[in-house]
């Protein structure tokens, strides 16, 4: 079994924005980030590679995407979009992250 984890916090957001021409792009991000929320997630019987090959990385990146997009700003409003992010990984994306990883995925 291969294990894996990633770490989020309430000044997740997304690292760029828009503004009119000649104006400057600002947000109201925390300063303090606030205690890290780790997440723990599993895969069966891989071997040890590189992260590159690891479907799971690509699993943390979808969750996070959809998360910096949220911007929660309590640990509740944090926990409400880790469920979300977390239902919204499809079995189709799970095939296609072993497919895109060189792992053989039967189809359902």
């Amino acid at each position: 079994m291969f294990i894996d984890e990633t770490g989020v916090n309430l000044a997740m957001t997304r690292g760029y924005g828009r503004a009119k021409k000649g104006k400057r792009a600002y947000s109201k991000c925390p300063y303090n980030r606030g205690k890290n929320v780790t997440l723990i997630g599993a895969i069966a019987s891989l071997s040890p590679y590189s992260p590159d090959f690891n479907p799971i990385e690509n699993c943390w990146s979808k969750i996070k995407e959809f998360l910096r997009a949220k911007e929660a700003h309590t640990y509740s409003e944090l926990a409400r979009a880790i469920t979300e992010a977390i239902n919204l990984v499809s079995d189709q994306d799970i095939t296609g992250w072993f497919t895109h990883c060189c792992y053989y995925a039967p189809p359902n």
